[in-house]
């Protein structure tokens, strides 16, 4: 596997030299539990008949959990092509001990994203069609097929770091959601602390260059900010509602 250049960010673009490919490799593979990407993304409490599609979905079990509330759910994540193409066992056991391991010291916590680990694992298993390996910014998916595409901590953190790699994705979700849909993406204008703080500063200008892009988008029929902030921690979700 050849190395990751090291990160250039362009101040002025927000333009890097590194692909979507390269900001996959950057990132951690993570199980998020389902109640969490639920608060993340605003998930609306009546998803059955739904068809939505979560963007970096990792190990989490949020597909699997919104596929027995009745949801028609997919996870999109090229991390699937280990599971297709190697050891099916090797994404798991590199979540278990990157992720879940290191909240031993955390017994609520370590309990609940081992949980996680094991639904999605008994999930994919089941349900393989429902976890594809894919880019976000060319997915197989035909135009207007789903009612909610979102993304916690995949799009928003890692891909927001180049402009023209988070504006090909956004677009590319407007194309696979449906009139009258919603994007829902986590977190919208929050430093991450994996990062640096001239990447940060990037990635925050992208973030408000995306939000001053798409109000002049025609397909774009308004955004919402959920911020469900706290003392120690910002938390925003901005939602695109896609016209009619």
């Amino acid at each position: 596997m050849t190395e990751i250049p090291h990160l250039q960010v362009d101040s002025d673009t927000g333009i890097s030299n590194l692909t979507e490919t390269d900001f996959v490799r950057m990132s951690a593979t993570s199980g998020t539990p389902w109640r969490h990407v639920f608060k993340d993304i605003q998930m609306p409490e009546a998803v059955s008949g739904l068809r939505i599609l979560d963007i970096g979905a990792g190990t989490s079990d949020a597909v699997a959990k919104l596929l027995s509330l009745g949801a028609d759910a997919y996870a999109l994540d090229p991390v699937y092509h280990y599971i297709s193409h190697h050891d099916p066992k090797m994404l798991q056991d590199s979540v278990r001990k990157n992720f879940v391991n290191k909240l031993r010291n955390y017994p609520d916590l370590f309990k609940e994203a081992a949980g996680a680990l094991s639904r999605f694992s008994r999930s994919i298993n089941e349900n393989p069609d429902r976890y594809i390996d894919g880019y976000a910014s060319q997915m197989a998916f035909p135009d207007n097929y789903f009612d909610i595409v979102y993304s916690g901590t995949a799009i928003l953190i890692y891909q927001d770091i180049d402009m023209n790699i988070l504006r090909s994705i956004v677009e590319e979700c407007l194309r696979v959601t449906k009139p009258g849909g919603s994007i829902r993406l986590y977190p919208f204008m929050q430093s991450s602390e994996s990062h640096e703080q001239t990447v940060n500063s990037a990635r925050l200008r992208n973030n408000d260059k995306l939000v001053e892009e798409l109000t002049k988008n025609p397909r774009v029929v308004r955004m919402q900010k959920f911020d469900f902030s706290t003392p120690i921690q910002q938390a925003i979700t901005l939602v695109i509602h896609k016209a009619t």
